[in-house]
């Protein structure tokens, strides 16, 4: 299979509007970014990405998703708290058999972010839902990347 023409440290940019980019308090990022080992990939709703789609082909996955793994909707964290949350994160991706890139949000709010191959978009809005994210970024080769939003557990008996 033919390697992807990007280069370490080369970028790959999908634009489009990922979201509202609020800055505080949930705030979305409005790219995501995932190093890979052929180089950087941002990553926004409604733009394909070739690259993208060529590391899913040679991983033989079709779907992927964007997850964030610093704070949360009902907590902010210091940056090196994200950093040790998202190690925790992509060790749990890992162990149940997915390969994920680190990465990070852009513009007003560069949370640590994970690339995940080969996530089915059900698992992933579930992990946003588990990580008390607003949305996780989602797709499959060949299609743009969409948004989706993590709907907020509710506790029993809350009205």
């Amino acid at each position: 299979m033919p390697r992807s023409p990007m280069r370490p440290g080369a970028t790959t940019k999908a634009k489009g509007m990922l979201s509202s980019g609020r800055s505080r308090g949930g705030a979305r990022p409005r790219t995501f970014r995932a190093e890979t080992p052929d180089g950087s990939l941002e990553l926004e709703a409604g733009q394909p990405c070739p690259d993208l789609d060529r590391l899913l082909g040679e991983a033989g996955v079709e779907s992927w998703a964007c997850v964030r793994a610093g704070g949360s909707l009902a907590c902010r964290i210091t940056a090196d708290a994200g950093r040790a949350r998202q190690a925790l994160i992509e060790q749990f991706v890992r162990g149940i058999g997915y390969t994920c890139f680190a990465g990070a949000g852009e513009g007003a709010d560069p949370a640590p972010t994970l690339l995940i191959l080969g996530i089915p978009e059900d698992a992933a809005v579930r992990l946003g839902v588990m990580l008390e994210q607003p949305a996780v970024l989602v797709g499959r080769r060949g299609r743009s990347p969409e948004l989706r939003s993590c709907p907020r557990s509710r506790t029993p008996g809350a009205s």
